[in-house]
Order: structure tokens, then C-alpha cells, then sequence
């Protein structure tokens, strides 16, 4: 996994480097976090967006809960 999106608050992986934050329209902020070897600001600037939209769709299920603690963002 080089690009993945983990819940503000956990910690963050050895050897990576956050990049950017999103922020669910529920409140759950999420950092975009870069494996070393693989920073990329333009690459981050665009999953803010993809983020946001795989959050939002999580809350059309009605058997919604929570978000996952962590998603990957690997192509």
C-alpha cells in the first residue's frame, strides 16, 4: 500500500509522510498519508476529493455505522 487514508488520531505508519486532510460531511476527518519513496502532492490534492466521495457514499447505506479506521488509495 503506497497511498492510504487513515482516521486523524491513529498513528502513523513508519516510513510515511502525511499529505493532506479530508473531512466527511459527518465530522470523521481522515489524513492522506504518502509511503516515502511515493509523496506526491498533485496525486493527494486529487484523493481529498476521492476520499470524500467513498465517505459519502458510505452514509446512503442505511446499515451505516461508522467509517473504517484506514482505506486504501493504491490504483
Amino acid at each position: 500500500m503506497r497511498y492510504i487514508a487513515i482516521r486523524v488520531g491513529q498513528q502513523l505508519p513508519d516510513h510515511y509522510k502525511k499529505m493532506a486532510t479530508s473531512v466527511c460531511k459527518c465530522g470523521a476527518t481522515f489524513s492522506i498519508i504518502h509511503q516515502q519513496p511515493f509523496v506526491d502532492p498533485k496525486r493527494a490534492e486529487k484523493q481529498v476529493d476521492t476520499v470524500k466521495s467513498i465517505l459519502g457514499g458510505e452514509h446512503v447505506d442505511p446499515k451505516f455505522q461508522d467509517h473504517l479506521n484506514s482505506y486504501d488509495l493504491d490504483d
